[in-house]
């Protein structure tokens, strides 16, 4: 996911001049699910749905609501709904997706590492091994004073699936299909049906009302949709519409 650019592709209603839907990939919605990776996750869990105005509470709910089969791992889904609030690091990566995602580290001193205390721990002979272990590779080994800067890695119990080894397992959910999501941000996989029911519900009955429209999906628009979502249900249309019209207005100067 590193280097790809997340897009949007809105169908816009010309004649309510609003966004009834946007389709995303993978990449769009682990962007848009990092929002979760905030404290606001936490906040909507503990403090109630209720306290919060426009739709962030909606999103929530979508998320949780995302079968097994289109999120990459349980423990995934619990960093969005179930979040640790004390503990998080800045939301917004270069990728777009939470530090949480990486493989975390953990550090030991350098006198924790060497082959021949490890073969004399395993052994049942007495050693000198340093059994501390920090997050942090500045800490010091309260035992040698030393920085504690050699790094291991924290391996599951339930250890790693060989033919899932390759599957791309970054971000939030899977790649397995195309996504779509409302202008009050309930993300869904995409299918005929939802399409239909998300037109019956804006009252467009012609889909030749819509014009499809590509747009970037950046951090700065991430932003955007993080402070629109907190007062209104017209996330996407409030954000995109008003970015085009601008857009617009650009282009007819100059042309003039």
């Amino acid at each position: 996911m590193a280097g790809s650019e997340a897009k949007l592709k809105l169908a816009i209603d010309r004649v309510q001049q609003k966004v009834i839907f946007a389709e995303a990939n993978k990449d769009s919605i682990d962007r848009l699910c990092s929002l979760l990776n905030l404290p606001i996750g936490g906040a909507t869990k503990f403090l109630g749905k209720e306290n919060f105005v426009g739709c962030v509470a909606k999103l929530f709910d979508s998320v949780v609501k995302l079968g097994d089969k289109y999120m990459q791992s349980k423990m995934k889904k619990d960093v969005l709904v179930k979040p640790d609030i004390t503990c998080l690091e800045s939301f917004l990566e270069t990728d777009g997706v939470s530090r949480a995602n990486e493989m975390k580290l953990y550090y030991m001193c350098s006198g924790s590492s060497s082959p021949r205390q490890a073969s004399a721990f395993g052994s049942g002979t007495r050693t000198s091994l340093h059994l501390y272990v920090a997050d942090d590779p500045q800490t010091i080994c309260p035992q040698c004073q030393s920085p504690m800067s050699t790094a291991v890695q924290f391996v599951s119990s339930k250890g790693v699936n060989k033919e899932e080894a390759s599957v791309d397992e970054s971000g939030y959910v899977k790649g397995i299909v195309t996504y779509i999501v409302s202008d009050d941000l309930v993300v869904e996989p995409s299918s005929s049906t939802s399409t239909v029911d998300l037109l019956k519900k804006n009252n467009v009955r012609d889909s030749a009302r819509l014009d499809m429209v590509d747009v970037s999906f950046g951090a700065r628009e991430v932003l955007k949709l993080l402070e629109e979502s907190l007062k209104s249900e017209s996330v996407l249309t409030n954000v995109f519409l008003e970015k085009q019209k601008l857009q617009s207005q650009v282009v007819q100067y100059a042309k003039s």
